[in-house]
Order: C-alpha cells, then sequence, then structure tokens
C-alpha cells in the first residue's frame, strides 16, 4: 500500500475503523481494560490518536462502541409461541456474544471506571434485560407465566448465569448449559 512516494497511505473509512475494532478487541484480551489506553489503540491500527478521538470521546466510549457492535441485536425479542424457545433462543443470542472475540475479552473488564460501566449498563445490559421482560410478559399473556412474577428481577438470571460461567470457566459457554439455565432454572421459577 504504497504511494508513489513511498509513503503508506492512509486507511479511511470501514477499513479504519475495521482495524480500530480490531485492536480494541485483541488489547483488551492482552492487557486488560485497565491497561488499555487511546495511544496503544492508536499504535495497534496504526493511525493517530486524533482519528479516535474525532469519533468517540473517550476510551470508555469506544470500548462500549465496539462491544457494541459486536453484539446481536438486542431489540426485536423472538416469538417462537412459548416461553421456553423465547427464552432460549434470547440467552443463545447473548452465549453467542460470551463466546464471540468480543465476549472473550468480558473476563478483562473489571474496572472502577465509572463511565465506562455507566455505558456498559445503559448500552448493553438494560437492551437485553428489556427483551427478557418483553419475552416473560408475552408469558404471562399466553398463561405460561404466573402474572406475580417481578419481571426485572427474574430477566437478571440467565445472563448472570452466562456470566458467571464465562467468568470462572472461560469461553465457551456451552448450548447444554444455556438450555439447562431455562429448564432447570427459569421455567421452575416462572410458572
Amino acid at each position: 500500500m504504497f504511494g508513489a512516494a513511498g509513503c503508506t497511505r492512509r486507511r479511511r473509512g470501514q477499513a479504519l475503523e475495521t482495524a480500530i475494532i480490531e485492536a480494541v478487541l485483541v488489547l483488551l484480551r492482552e492487557v486488560g481494560y485497565e491497561a488499555v489506553t487511546m495511544e496503544g489503540i492508536a499504535a495497534r491500527a496504526r493511525t493517530g490518536k486524533a482519528a479516535l478521538y474525532r469519533r468517540w470521546a473517550s476510551k470508555a466510549d469506544l470500548v462500549v462502541d465496539v462491544l457494541q457492535r459486536c453484539l446481536a441485536p438486542m431489540d426485536a425479542p423472538p416469538d417462537r409461541g412459548n416461553v421456553r424457545d423465547d427464552l432460549i433462543a434470547v440467552l443463545r443470542r447473548l452465549a453467542a456474544v460470551v463466546n464471540s472475540p468480543a465476549g472473550c475479552a468480558i473476563p478483562t473488564m473489571t474496572t472502577r471506571d465509572r463511565a465506562f460501566v455507566e455505558l456498559v449498563a445503559e448500552r448493553v445490559v438494560v437492551p437485553q434485560q428489556r427483551m427478557l421482560v418483553e419475552v416473560l410478559r408475552r408469558g404471562i399473556e399466553r398463561g405460561e407465566v404466573r402474572p406475580e412474577l417481578p419481571l426485572a428481577l427474574v430477566a437478571e438470571v440467565g445472563p448472570s448465569m452466562l456470566l458467571k460461567r464465562a467468568l470462572a470457566d472461560g469461553p465457551p459457554v456451552r448450548d447444554g448449559f444455556v438450555v439447562s439455565i431455562v429448564d432447570d432454572l427459569l421455567l421452575p421459577m416462572i410458572r
């Protein structure tokens, strides 16, 4: 990629963003969130810090954006006709994230960075919890879920179990474990 003067051509647009995303994921796995810096990301992506700051206000904003880009969309809850299949579908989506390159970096993301924690909650945790609450609400409407169920609290159980397994044993989280969370834990809890 050399021009007539022998200089490396600048990457722009999607090529640059891809390099930045890859740099973030590699650095998260190698050194953990706390040790990742904008300088390190820029060096790894072979760009300048200014290119990062034009797109993201902070390291927290950049890392959360990378995580969001790697996630399966959490805006449309599945509707397979019954609460069991819907819960399994949602938890499989989450397991796929945990098993992905971005998810493999999860164990390194323990931090006291309040901005990062708040962004993860707002952009990652709340949308998946909303989807699970919607699945449970539809289950109530179909008579499969008891109406007095504390939906928000129950919606935390499956993802918490997935995350605990990923942190304790590392990825991959196996599909049998996902099905077991639903069949052995959630279904007895919600009926």
